[in-house]
């Protein structure tokens, strides 16, 4: 497999330009770190993006083994003020990324100039959503390659049982380590295999609606999202099987969506109807009183029923229009 290409995602960070779409985009992440010695190198980056040094690192206890404790003692090494906290686990297992769950962790969290997120999906939500929230930058140490969340500015929550996305900010600044990305649980890269999966159906639902209900839309952003799909796609096996090169593919893809989502300030390019199928499985879940599976494995699934709708789309001669429902 050919030496990954990260230049689609490096030729936007911390820029501000304005596109052929008509709208000037913004990106506020300005750094990726995917390296060995990526948690090494985090005190001399986040120096150089960051005004004060006090941080708090925020983990579940497992993420802290794989990554929390050796961020901060690489902090705490170069003498900066850290402290850490770990988010508890609910009665699933593991911790929600909930209203209830946030405002317990801006609570409980000591005083910080930043915040360091170590972790994928909910402690990456949390950690934005807190920062945003108490108008501080923050930063994540990514320990899966499980979703498209990292680059993104979004935060996607459940609130009173239902879920929602609403718009934040973004890191200033990503890392991520290849041993750890290859060492996390199966479970979640096929999660985030499955998140790129559904980037065709998510695409060919945006251009349906901009051409059905005139939604905007933006070419180079879905150049964008092509772009990855056609480094991480190239060798699915490869992500089976755990090659470096794979899982570097599918990590690269799963951050340039997430910077596709911030630079149009939508979840459009990267969530159809088929991530509405998933969230409707998170919330049939507590109904029902069953637990609901990974995100991007559900997302996944979702694909597989969108791409046969859209078999049986392609093969309409002469569409009837109707108006759309109220």
């Amino acid at each position: 497999m050919p030496t990954i290409d990260w230049s689609c995602q490096q030729r936007y960070l911390g820029k501000t330009f304005s596109c052929s779409c008509g709208r000037a985009h913004t990106l506020g992440l300005r750094e990726i770190v995917y390296a060995d010695d990526a948690l090494e190198r985090l005190p001399d980056v986040c120096g150089n993006h960051v005004k004060g040094k006090r941080v708090v690192v925020i983990a579940d206890a497992r993420t802290w083994q794989a990554a929390g404790r050796r961020a901060f003692e690489a902090l705490q090494k170069e003498n900066w003020p850290v402290e850490f906290h770990i988010v508890a686990d609910d009665e699933s297992g593991s911790p929600v990324c909930d209203q209830a769950t946030r405002e317990r962790l801006a609570a409980e969290l000591a005083p910080a100039d930043w915040l360091l997120a170590v972790g994928s999906g909910v402690i990456n939500d949390l950690t934005k959503w807190t920062a945003f929230d108490g108008g501080i930058p923050y930063a994540v140490v990514a320990t899966a390659a499980s979703m498209n969340g990292y680059a993104a500015a979004n935060v996607a929550t459940c609130i009173e049982g239902v879920k929602g996305l609403f718009f934040a900010r973004p890191p200033f600044a990503i890392f991520a380590q290849p041993r750890i990305i290859r060492d996390a649980p199966f479970a979640l890269t096929a999660a985030g295999f499955g998140d790129q999966m559904a980037k065709p159906v998510s695409i060919a639902d945006w251009i349906l609606n901009h051409v059905l209900f005139d939604e905007y839309l933006c070419p180079t952003v879905c150049d964008l999202i092509t772009e990855g799909q056609n480094q991480d796609m190239s060798h699915p096996e490869g992500i089976r099987a755990r090659e470096p090169r794979a899982l570097e593919a599918l990590f690269a893809s799963l951050v340039l969506s997430g910077i596709a989502m911030t630079l149009v300030g939508s979840s459009a390019p990267a969530s159809g109807g088929e991530h509405l199928l998933s969230h409707t499985l998170d919330m049939m879940a507590p109904v029902y009183h069953r637990p609901h599976d990974l995100h991007g494995r559900q997302v996944g699934l979702g694909c597989i029923f969108a791409a046969a709708l859209y078999e049986k789309i392609v093969r309409i001669d002469r569409p009837s229009w109707q108006p759309p429902p109220p």
